[in-house]
Formats: C-alpha cells, sequence, structure tokens
C-alpha cells in the first residue's frame, strides 16, 4: 500500500472494524496475512483531511483441488467455465454479469471438490456475491462434508448464514469460514440450500437467477 503526498501515514485493521488515527497500526510497507481476511487501509496527514478507507478481501490458498463436480448444471445465463470456475483459483468481483460467476435460481447446489490424494484440511473458505437489489441472495444454509470418497463421507459442519436486512441494498463479496477438526480429506461435498421464498425482499414478483 502506498501514498503518493510524502508525510502521509496509512493505518489499517485485519478485524473488519474501520481503521482510526490513533489505534490502528499503522504500515510500514511490511504486512505478513497468514490467514484469510479482509484488509481495511486508511491515509491520514496532519492538516489534511483523511482518505476513503480502501479494503481488499485475501484468501489463504493451501490445496487446489482436481476436480470439481455441479449438480444441477448452473443457470444458462450464468455458467462461467463450468464447475471447474469454483477451483480455477480466480476470484471474481462485481458485476454479476460479467460472465466470471456461477448462478442457481431457487435450486439446492450440490458440489463436490476431489483429490488424487487425500490432504489433510481443517477449513474451507467459501466465497459469494450477495446482491439484494438484483435479487442475488446467500443460502439458507451451506452443508460441507468430507471422507475418503464420495460414498464415505461425514458431515464437518452446517452453517446457516444469516438472511439480509429488509433494506440492504450493498453490492458485495460476502465469505463464509468453515472449520473443523484436522482431518484426511479426498473428497469434500458442499451442500448449499437457497432461501425458500425471497418475494418479501423484492419489489417485482419475478426474481432472476442468483449468483454464488
Amino acid at each position: 500500500m502506498k501514498h503518493y503526498i510524502q508525510g502521509t501515514e496509512i493505518r489499517y485493521t485485519l478485524d473488519g472494524k474501520d481503521p482510526d488515527s490513533i489505534a490502528s497500526p499503522l504500515y510500514n510497507k511490511q504486512l505478513i496475512l497468514k490467514e484469510t481476511g479482509l484488509v481495511k487501509a486508511k491515509a491520514y496527514k496532519r492538516g489534511w483531511i483523511s482518505s476513503e478507507i480502501i479494503q481488499k478481501q485475501f484468501y489463504r490458498s493451501t490445496y487446489k483441488a482436481d476436480t470439481a463436480i455441479l449438480a444441477p448444471a448452473p443457470d444458462p445465463k450464468y455458467t462461467a467455465s463450468g464447475a471447474s470456475t469454483i477451483i480455477d483459483q480466480v476470484k471474481s468481483d462485481p458485476p454479476y454479469n460479467n460472465g466470471k460467476w456461477i448462478g442457481f435460481h431457487g435450486q439446492q447446489v450440490t458440489a463436490f471438490l476431489l483429490f488424487h490424494k487425500p490432504r489433510t484440511i481443517s477449513n474451507l473458505t467459501l466465497s459469494m456475491m450477495k446482491s439484494v437489489n438484483e435479487h442475488i441472495f446467500p443460502p439458507a444454509s451451506i452443508q460441507v462434508w468430507g471422507g475418503t470418497d464420495k460414498d464415505h463421507l461425514t458431515l464437518l459442519q452446517t452453517l446457516r448464514p444469516a438472511a439480509p436486512a429488509m433494506d440492504d441494498r450493498a453490492k458485495e463479496n460476502i465469505t463464509f469460514d468453515t472449520r473443523f477438526a484436522p482431518r484426511e480429506i479426498a473428497c469434500i461435498k458442499l451442500v448449499l440450500t437457497p432461501i425458500p421464498n425471497i418475494t418479501k425482499w423484492l419489489n417485482d414478483k419475478k426474481p432472476k437467477a442468483g449468483s454464488s
């Protein structure tokens, strides 16, 4: 991170809070991130108005699945590169219709991540888009299963994301972290169940396909 005005201080946070000019750590050109997280930064200079906050989400990548399988197929408008999109280690940004997102409309989604050889895994991060104004919602629940193959899986964790507020109009990437006891895994199964009824959030009765 840098600022072009000499004498400017950059302060940052890693806990999701907004930086301030006193308590937040001072950036010294060496910041090592060891975990998935959000970096927020703000520039200050005595006698000047502080800058706007900039932020960037970083994802720790330890293992890359060798194969991904999705069922059902994504909505025809939001297919990106198919199942490989979820393991290509490329993070897309808005807008949702830029051709890089996979989207589903009112369907429960099952995804398998397969490894050629078992890996010791203890956490998994899922990244999705949320834009209530464009009818794009997080799932009502996320199940994470793991095991040696698709026929021998154990439920590792269930997440139930909070439903968006009725007045939520933010367009943003959202992240869900799952953590469980370390175990040897060659197959991960994700089951994403949609919110059953989103009409109370909408101004019309024709919801679009949601992207995730």
